[in-house]
């Protein structure tokens, strides 16, 4: 399942004038699609290579 995600913005966003919790969840959420990303093209990758193993934290290395 692919995800699509559109950001619309107005004006130029400013993470200093944001609030402690409106920055705790930005780059909470920021970090956790950055992850899912990453370990989304890990198992891509890892799926054809011989070579690829699953480590202790369950994400494919090579």
């Amino acid at each position: 399942m692919k995800k699509q995600y559109r950001i619309t913005t107005i004006g130029t966003p400013n993470v200093e004038k944001m609030s402690t919790a409106e920055q705790k969840s930005f780059y909470s959420t920021l970090l956790s699609l950055m992850t899912e990303y990453f370990r989304n093209n890990a198992e891509a990758k890892c799926t054809n290579d011989p070579d690829c193993f699953e480590n202790s934290n369950g994400i494919n290395s090579e």
